[in-house]
């Protein structure tokens, strides 16, 4: 600080020493107190600005959600398009209208027989019983759902559990050819009480008394349809305990929901077939029961095809996941826990290892449906052909 010119030159250095320390002692008191007071108020500041920086976030986090809900319905509805577009099922067995009375000809023979009054109708349905009976040699008639499973590029020695998913797909096949052969025997037998109304229905015909008559025909039949019901697990068990707990569980559940099935198929039958005399009683018979009949068998084939290709892909996808599965899991689960360490909210809504791991899952497991698909088709087409492609399998016919 320069002086006043006018002062003299020993007043002037005086003036010099005390304002310096009157200023420097200014200074230091105002420093010291300042600083107290200063901290203070930026202590109040950093508050302040916590709090605003606290409400910020929770408005980000707000903002975020506002446009990530939208965008995550978006997201959803995109991939819910996809799914449905890349998602590949075992839906196309279902919907198809083939003649299989007429495909499986002793069932054929046996309806024409009653048509036609070629001998008594429960002899009739013992000689289909018997007919089916050849059915419990399962080895002839597993090659009509068993898939061809070669292996002429010795991929085997690559991949080792091609070998396990042969045999595990071969005790598959037999196991439910079993249980084609149980519930053959038990459709007919359930159908035998009803025949022998029949057969007095077509020689002394009460109106009054037929729905009764076929009421306890029905009855029976639903007691025979019930004692094998509850005996189907020691019935399948015989072909079924090698074929692992989920497997033999999907085959009993088959074979109970076919049963059902068949009390189902007894009971649309019983209604529509309404006989007015002991002609009709015959005549109507056949043409009541063919309609329901046909479209039971077409369900339950496709559902015997879809059982054998859910259990292939579900063996598959449990060996393929059980080999390269958990290293895709471990590094999805890393890239998850990298990003659960960012800051908030990013850590919140960040998961690209959960989305990787859904998008490789539904990958894999399309390739391996789509896979058993192509696999399934040249030995699906065996059961539908007709005359006109040349192809039937004899064996089954015979």
């Amino acid at each position: 600080v320069e002086p006043p010119s006018y002062l003299p030159g020993k007043l002037k250095g005086r003036f010099i020493s005390k304002a310096e320390a009157k200023l420097f002692g200014v200074i230091g008191t105002t420093v010291e107190a300042g600083w107290s007071t200063c901290s203070v108020a930026f202590t109040k500041v950093a508050e302040a600005l916590n709090d605003v920086l606290d409400k910020a976030v929770d408005k980000i986090k707000e903002l975020i959600a506002k446009a990530l809900e939208p965008l995550g319905n978006i997201v959803k509805e995109k991939f819910a398009k996809l799914q449905e577009a890349i998602t590949i099922s075992n839906d196309d067995l279902q919907g198809k209208d083939f003649d299989f009375i007429s495909r499986f000809t002793p069932l054929n023979k046996a309806l024409d027989d009653i048509k036609n009054k070629n001998g008594k109708f429960a002899d009739i349905l013992i000689n289909l019983l018997e007919s089916i009976d050849d059915m419990n040699k399962c080895h002839k008639y597993v090659g009509y759902i068993q898939y061809n499973l070669g292996d002429p590029d010795g991929l085997i020695q690559y991949i080792p559990f091609l070998n396990d998913l042969a045999n595990n797909h071969y005790r598959l096949t037999i196991a439910m050819t079993d249980c084609a052969y149980i519930i053959s025997r038990a459709t007919v037998r359930a159908f035998i009480p009803i025949v022998k109304y029949l057969d007095e229905a077509c020689t002394k015909f009460d109106e009054k008394t037929h729905k009764q008559k076929l009421k306890e025909a029905c009855r029976e039949a639903g007691r025979k349809l019930a004692i094998d019901y509850f005996s189907l697990p020691s019935t399948l068990r015989r072909t079924t305990w090698y074929c692992g707990s989920y497997t033999e569980k999907l085959i009993l559940s088959l074979a109970r929901e076919t049963i059902n099935g068949i009390a189902n198929l007894i009971a649309k039958f019983a209604m529509q077939w309404t006989p007015a005399d002991a002609s009709s009683a015959h005549n109507t018979f056949v043409d009541s029961l063919r309609g329901p009949l046909n479209e039971f068998l077409n369900d339950r084939v496709a559902k015997w095809l879809q059982c054998v290709r859910r259990c292939m892909q579900d063996m598959i996808s449990n060996k393929f996941f059980e080999t390269i599965g958990s290293v895709v899991e471990d590094l999805c689960n890393k890239l998850d826990d990298l990003c659960s360490n960012l800051p908030p909210p990013l850590c919140d809504y960040l998961k690209p290892g959960s989305l990787i791991k859904y998008l490789f899952n539904k990958l894999c497991m399309n390739a391996i449906v789509f896979g058993v698909k192509k696999l399934a088709q040249p030995t699906e087409k065996i059961l539908y052909c007709t005359d006109e492609d040349g192809g039937i399998p004899k064996e089954m016919d015979e």
